[in-house]
């Protein structure tokens, strides 16, 4: 995974993604939209052929915004089946209350709930293949990220179930999971 002849093992990829498709899950804000990072993934995504979905599972949006959110990503992402849940839209709003009282608790309103609800769509919809999340606000992104995460899973003499990418996000402090 450190050689990074990038066509070359884009071709290996998509070579062994052929009969399990590779689908991306994408937790975000609609407010990264209009951000630096959120776009850029976009591009990066649209040039990989062996991606065959994209579910970007978003939240705080009105209704006009939902819209145009959605105009965005099949725009970008063209070629790709993609997917735009509204966690905290009405149709997602009216799961949320019936699933509720089954587990006693309320639903929370966040990106590790907006994975969470990406791969429920995907298993839901009968998906066997390669699942891979990320962050939607990696400002230093390129698609070797996103084959280096698949590879271990995709490939078949790598004994594999799970992959995680790690990037640094170095700032004046320290962010994330990393702090709690």
């Amino acid at each position: 995974l450190a050689d990074t002849h990038l066509v070359e093992r884009e071709a290996l990829l998509e070579k062994y993604t052929a009969k399990q498709p590779v689908a991306v899950v994408i937790p975000a804000l609609y407010s990264e939209l209009e951000r630096e990072a959120l776009p850029a993934i976009l591009r990066e995504i649209s040039k990989v052929s062996y991606v065959s979905t994209v579910v970007v599972s978003m939240n705080r949006m009105d209704a006009t915004q939902h819209q145009h959110a959605v105009e965005i990503f099949k725009r970008r992402l063209r070629g790709k089946t993609v997917q735009l849940l509204w966690n905290d839209g009405p149709s997602l709003q009216t799961l949320h209350r019936e699933l509720d009282p089954l587990t006693g608790m309320s639903h929370p309103h966040g990106k590790g709930s907006n994975v969470w609800m990406g791969l429920a769509w995907l298993l839901a919809g009968g998906h066997r293949g390669v699942i891979a999340c990320h962050d939607s606000d990696i400002l230093n992104y390129d698609r070797e990220m996103l084959w280096k995460l698949c590879m271990p899973v995709a490939h078949p003499d790598m004994d594999y179930v799970f992959s995680k990418s790690y990037y640094g996000r170095v700032r004046g402090r320290m962010y994330g999971r990393v702090t709690r």
